[in-house]
């Protein structure tokens, strides 16, 4: 398979991330360097902008890092502004340490610092698990879609921000927006549908924010709602994805999108002890058949819709 470069963004609530082919060239400035980061900078102006930055980045990395529970960089990740009317705070591509944050859209450095958490939990994401290389078909992609964005969103809204936050007040919070737009879309929607919502959008707004609200739920169902420690539920998942990567086996990066349907569950089968049923695969969508607790799907309906 190809190798290619997918264009992840941190979005406004109705908006979706759109996949490209190849990353830009990038033409060569100076760098403000800090721990974990080098930041490019062409003028006086964006400089000024990297010094105000710098002081929040170590808390990106640590939430990032917490969250997925691997420091999977390598050497210093790289942060370039940009500024268009695109409806994005900043974005990444799968596969490369290369972060954008869009200056169009600033608010503050701190909104800045958890705009680059969340980037930065995709970046190690796809370093870790080698996703980038996942079976390529548009089905498996909104599997992968839905795991790392529930996972930057949680890292970026809420680990980034734990000392606004317990996980009792964080659980309320995603719990009473998601059934506020539950309660006028009326759709319950699978973990497999977030990631295709996510990437292919949708013209109901309600729907749209239903489904950011389910992607920070399922961070928190993945995690356990943990603010300062890495989930060991976690760790194990991103392990087997990473395992079932690699030599002999490539299951994930099989041509076969069943064989890699199938040990993506498999990963979660060994990580919770029970398989997602993250496209209600194993249960039907019919007669309410995927409240089954017997998947995590059904124990995450309870939790967040019911």
């Amino acid at each position: 398979m190809r190798r290619r470069a997918f264009k992840i963004g941190w979005l406004g609530m109705a908006l979706i991330a759109v996949a490209v082919v190849t990353a830009p060239p990038i033409a060569q400035g100076s760098i403000y360097s800090t721990s974990y980061y080098n930041i490019y900078y062409y003028n006086s102006t964006q400089y000024s902008w990297a010094k105000s930055l710098s002081a929040y980045l170590s808390r990106s990395f640590w939430a990032a890092k917490t969250t997925i529970g691997y420091d999977a960089r390598i050497g210093k990740m790289n942060i370039y502004f940009y500024s268009k009317v695109d409806g994005t705070l900043g974005y990444m591509y799968g596969g490369y340490q290369n972060i954008y944050l869009n200056r169009n859209y600033f608010s503050s450095y701190n909104k800045w610092g958890s705009v680059t958490a969340h980037e930065t939990a995709h970046v190690l994401f796809y370093n870790y698990t080698g996703a980038v290389r996942w079976n390529s078909s548009s089905n498996m992609i909104y599997y992968r879609t839905f795991l790392t964005e529930s996972l930057s969103w949680y890292a970026g809204d809420y680990v980034y921000n734990y000392s606004s936050y317990t996980s009792s007040s964080a659980y309320s919070q995603i719990r009473a927006n998601l059934k506020y737009y539950f309660a006028r879309t009326r759709s319950v929607i699978y973990w497999y549908g977030s990631g295709y919502y996510y990437k292919v959008g949708t013209s109901n707004s309600y729907l749209a924010s239903q489904n950011i609200w389910q992607l920070k739920a399922i961070g928190w169902y993945l995690t356990g709602g943990r603010l300062t420690s890495s989930s060991p539920y976690v760790q194990k998942l991103l392990y087997a994805m990473r395992v079932y990567s690699s030599y002999p086996g490539y299951y994930l990066r099989s041509a076969s999108y069943d064989t890699a349907r199938s040990y993506f569950e498999s990963s979660f089968k060994y990580a919770y002890g029970r398989y997602a049923n993250a496209g209600w695969i194993y249960t039907g969508s019919s007669n309410g058949a995927y409240k089954n607790t017997a998947y995590l799907f059904g124990s995450f309906y309870y939790n967040f819709y019911y």
